[in-house]
């Protein structure tokens, strides 16, 4: 006779948050650069950009990796400074000791979409001018995607399940949903996640040559649902929360954030479309067993671009009817790519805590958010539960859902 083995799932909560933003290092700097809404996106003054399209850019120009580093290093690139420090703010709120903690059942679970491609440019720059004798050696371990993980996991000594997501836009949207999984299923009673991207020159010409930024020159450059909008601005940024089995936080007396509650993920070959962010939408709602009408804030991916505003719109309006509230924190960090989805959870988490919704400045709606509710200016409200979308457009979708 065969025994079947029933697996419950645990229930998951959010019990540390370290971001580095445009806006704010750290939770409470960051919430506070949310509510005052004022933006992180600026003039470029890291290389001279006027032979570009675009002008502006969301830096965490605040940001000494030296603040956060447990021992020195002689390079790191810009995307695994960002990442330390990440980690180490997380660290330090979690209250977890890890000089006393079992590190094999401590996951680290990270997502980006270009990690060290600046570095990768400096190696390959000396490689092609004076032959493969001349590469660096410091430089090459550097240019790899995983470095940032590699480097946190040897400096911390973690020996716990590892997963490195280099999924375009929403790697840590599924670095994410694959955390949640592994903790929710108890493989782990916890989970270090996020993910991390880098502003430097690499990237900025590659986005440029993909004629996805605005060519504005001021700060309402990144401008969400408006007819009027001709690209996003890149922004930059690394996000970390620490995950845990809600029994377990409680046992150890943790400060709970939030609860994380369902997650989905769905996917259109060939471009971005409405029907995979309905999937994944329809999907995280169904996995956190609530009704539809029980969302009271979508926590959009918007970012100015036309096609990707345009297609989750429609989605939304298909999935919640009509005045659904809507918001978008992209114009105030710009598009962080591979950290776009951790820093949209860093945001729910602001306003979890201070039910208050941001506004979006938008002059002329486009047609398919009509009937959506987005407020022009930032607004206290009541607010139970977020749902978080983090799009690529080539057409990957995650959907979050976190509750208090």
């Amino acid at each position: 006779m065969v025994k079947l083995k029933i697996l419950i799932m645990k229930r998951v909560v959010i019990t540390a948050a370290g971001p580095v933003t445009a806006i704010g290092i750290g939770q409470e700097c960051f919430t506070e650069g949310v509510v005052e809404g004022g933006s992180g996106i600026m003039e470029i003054t890291a290389f001279e950009h006027g032979k570009y399209d675009a002008h502006v850019a969301a830096r965490a120009e605040d940001f000494d990796v030296k603040e956060f580093l447990p021992t020195p290093k002689n390079y790191l690139d810009r995307n695994t400074e960002l990442s330390f420090g990440a980690f180490s703010l997380a660290l330090k709120a979690s209250g977890i000791d890890l000089a006393k903690a079992d590190k094999s059942k401590i996951a680290l679970i990270w997502g980006t979409a270009f990690g060290g491609a600046d570095t990768m440019n400096l190696f390959y720059a000396d490689v092609q001018k004076k032959g493969p004798r001349f590469g660096k050696p410091i430089l090459f371990p550097h240019t790899y995607s995983n470095t940032a993980i590699s480097m946190l996991s040897i400096e911390y000594k973690l020996n716990g399940p590892h997963m490195n997501f280099v999924s375009g836009w929403t790697a840590s949207g599924q670095a994410l949903a694959y955390a949640y999984d592994l903790v929710a299923s108890g493989r782990v009673p916890v989970a270090f996640v996020g993910g991390a991207e880098a502003f430097n020159e690499t990237i900025f010409r590659y986005c440029c040559s993909q004629k996805i930024l605005s060519a504005s020159s001021n700060e309402n450059a990144c401008m969400p649902f408006d007819s009027a909008a001709d690209g996003t601005v890149m922004g930059e940024g690394a996000g970390m929360i620490v995950l845990e089995e809600l029994d377990s936080a409680l046992a150890r007396g943790a400060h709970i954030l939030a609860e994380f509650a369902g997650a989905g993920l769905a996917g259109s070959p060939g471009g971005l479309k409405p029907k995979a962010i309905e999937e994944a939408m329809t999907t995280a709602i169904n996995s956190s067993k609530i009704n539809p009408c029980d969302v009271e804030l979508v926590l959009a991916s918007a970012n100015g671009m036309p096609d990707m505003d345009k297609a989750e719109a429609a989605a939304i309006q298909k999935v919640f009817g009509d005045n659904k509230p809507v918001t978008t924190i992209k114009p105030l960090i710009g598009e962080t790519f591979g950290a776009a989805g951790i820093l949209q959870l860093h945001a729910a988490l602001s306003i979890l805590e201070k039910q208050f919704v941001p506004g979006v400045n938008i002059a002329s709606k486009i047609s398919e958010s009509e009937k959506l509710k987005i407020p022009a200016e930032g607004c206290p409200q009541k607010i139970k539960t977020v749902l978080i979308n983090n799009l690529d457009p080539d057409g990957n979708t995650v959907s979050l859902l976190i509750k208090k």
